[in-house]
Order: C-alpha cells, then sequence, then structure tokens
C-alpha cells in the first residue's frame, strides 16, 4: 500500500504492512507514524524510545542515543522495545531513563550507559526499570557515574558474563549521591567507587 503525503503531519493507527511506502509530493514535510513505526526514506522504520515533554507531548525516535540527545533537563526518555547497542550510550543531562521493562544488550567492551563528568553543573539522573546486559567476552562497566550529582537506580538489572564494575564512580564521582533501589548489580565487583565523600 501507498500512502501520499501532501503536507503537515499523519497520524495512522493500527498494524503497518512491511510494504508500506510513502511517497511525498511538492514541498511536503509530513511525517508519518504507524504504531510503533515510522516512515523514513519510504521505509518503514522500527521506533525503539519516546521522549514525553512535561506538557503531555511525545515524540518518537529511532534509535536511543537519537533521543536521548535531543531530550532536555527534566525530560523521560521511555523504551518502548529491546535494544542492542555496541557503543557506549552517553547521558550528559539530568533526565530519567525510563527502561519500562525493556532490556539494552551492550556488545562492546568499554561502558553501556556513561554520564560523564560536567564541570558547569550537577547531573542528575534516574534509571529505571530497566535491565543492561552485557553479552561480551570482556565489558570494563555497566554503568559509569562520572559527576558529582545525584544517581538513582530503582528496578535495574546489571549482568553480563564478563562485567568488571556493574556500577563504577569514578574520581569526578566526588560528593554524589547514589540510590539503589530494588535493583541488581553483578559484575566481578558489583560495584566499585573512587570519588570520595559519596553518599550511597
Amino acid at each position: 500500500s501507498v500512502i501520499n503525503i501532501t503536507g503537515g503531519k499523519v497520524d495512522v493507527t493500527g498494524e503497518a504492512p512491511e510494504d508500506t511506502e510513502a511517497v511525498s509530493n511538492g514541498t511536503s514535510t509530513g511525517k508519518i507514524n504507524i504504531s510503533d513505526s515510522t516512515v523514513v526514506n519510504g521505509k518503514i522504520a522500527t521506533l525503539v524510545a519516546v521522549i514525553r515533554y512535561a506538557d503531555g507531548n511525545s515524540y518518537s525516535f529511532m534509535t536511543i542515543e537519537d533521543a536521548i540527545a535531543k531530550a532536555q533537563a527534566g525530560d523521560v526518555v521511555t523504551l518502548i522495545r529491546d535494544v542492542t547497542v555496541a557503543e557506549k550510550i552517553t547521558i550528559a543531562k539530568s533526565i530519567t531513563l525510563d527502561g519500562n521493562g525493556k532490556a539494552i544488550t551492550y556488545t562492546g567492551s568499554d561502558r553501556a550507559i556513561d554520564v560523564p563528568a560536567n564541570a558547569d553543573a550537577k547531573v542528575n539522573v534516574t534509571i529505571e526499570n530497566l535491565t543492561v546486559d552485557c553479552t561480551a567476552s570482556y565489558c570494563q562497566r555497566g554503568i559509569n557515574y562520572n559527576d558529582d550529582g545525584a544517581l538513582t537506580l530503582e528496578g535495574v538489572t546489571v549482568k553480563g558474563t564478563k562485567v568488571t564494575y556493574a556500577l563504577n564512580l569514578p574520581g569526578s564521582s566526588d560528593n554524589c549521591e547514589v540510590a539503589i533501589n530494588n535493583s541488581s548489580l553483578t559484575g566481578n565487583i558489583a560495584l566499585n567507587v573512587w570519588g570520595e565523600k559519596s553518599t550511597i
């Protein structure tokens, strides 16, 4: 089936046939949302994450990296399906990552989720209802929090056959506050703390 976009935004409910195509007419900037799929360059692409804004609106993304990059401080990024990534996911702003009961499978050897040091402001990150599964033969870190703000893990599982540090707090995590609730951290070292005066 072919959907012709003549302009504006078109919302379609229901399942999208695999052979669905989008044909843009003229200068249309329309976008099609079909269930949890969207049409990009004439092909169906799978959405994996949603940003929910404070005003109740939401926007969907095809990668978790894009969703986090577009999120603003205070936003909630929600996974809507399991994802597999080979590169670390960087969170450099105060957001909530809601796993929604889904899993991030990390196939790389560095760190699955990284919160880098921020010299200008404290980065407060909440991660909830998420499984982080590190599947490589060697993975240095599951979650790395390298800032002096607050990290909250609620209903989070970090696991893998060869994870060195399930949760790592490097030197720049001085004075950070970490809350771990209803979570499971499994690694050669479950929790590694280098930051001074941290509260866990």
